[in-house]
């Protein structure tokens, strides 16, 4: 008895809590919307603009539709996704769109289409017809429910790819950078050795040093996922350290 009053508990949890995510998924969607809306005015990606004119006429549907609210979530969290994605292929396009891209937009826009022809039939049903046509607008809805997900890993696959690219470049900044920080720390030592500088002087240079450091990285704004600058000036001083002591010895 208590495992069927806590099944029942939970499932009225479950049904007063999705419409509260289903808005807060709308919301979002509809700046996401109105955000690809203003860059499709400067960029060019195909089909935006009619993505997003589908899009916004699409919410306002959900958000007054009476029954299958689940399957709603669901799509509208892929059009969420697909919508941030053709975001960021407007912001790094360079009015270069590959075919793939191209296919998968025009696709996304039908789906889009098809999917507001359901909602809006359903809406304009009565409600005697509309439990008449439960099973064929259930059938309509599961199938734009398959067709979302297929396109939303498309484009996820799609922007991976671009994602994996822009690490590619970065990667070679900062090797490129750290090739110009050894450059410009020997070019320091060898106009020293140029000016005689004594020893003793050098050492006492030691904290003036790693302020240097501590300047030129911060001054190259590097990344917080490449944690490999402080170990190496910490290396090169080191070394200059030991290289000192040597002398000294000597």
């Amino acid at each position: 008895m208590a495992y069927i009053t806590s099944s029942v508990t939970r499932n009225k949890m479950h049904y007063l809590e999705m419409p509260n995510h289903l808005n807060i998924t709308l919301q979002y969607t509809m700046v996401v919307a109105k955000a690809l809306e203003n860059l499709a005015r400067t960029t060019y990606v195909p089909f935006a603009g009619s993505v997003c004119s589908l899009v916004l006429a699409i919410v306002p549907l959900i958000q007054v539709t009476k029954s299958q609210k689940e399957q709603c979530l669901q799509m509208a969290e892929d059009i969420h996704c697909v919508l941030c994605a053709l975001v960021a292929f407007c912001e790094n396009s360079d009015n270069v769109v590959s075919p793939k891209l191209l296919e998968h937009s025009a696709e996304f826009a039908q789906i889009l289409q098809r999917f507001y022809a359901c909602l809006k039939a359903q809406k304009e049903l009565g409600t005697l017809k509309r439990l008449l046509k439960q099973s064929e607008i259930t059938q309509q809805l599961n199938i734009c429910k398959q067709e979302f997900r297929n396109v939303r890993n498309a484009f996820t696959i799609k922007l991976g790819a671009v994602v994996a690219r822009d690490l590619a470049e970065q990667n070679v900044n900062i090797e490129k950078r750290h090739q110009e920080l050894l450059e410009l720390i020997l070019a320091q030592k060898s106009a020293d050795k140029d000016q005689g500088v004594p020893l003793n002087y050098q050492a006492s240079q030691k904290y003036s040093m790693a302020e240097t450091l501590n300047s030129v990285t911060l001054f190259w704004a590097l990344p917080q996922i490449t944690p490999v600058w402080p170990s190496l000036a910490q290396a090169v001083w080191e070394r200059q350290l030991s290289q000192q002591r040597h002398c000294i010895i000597q």
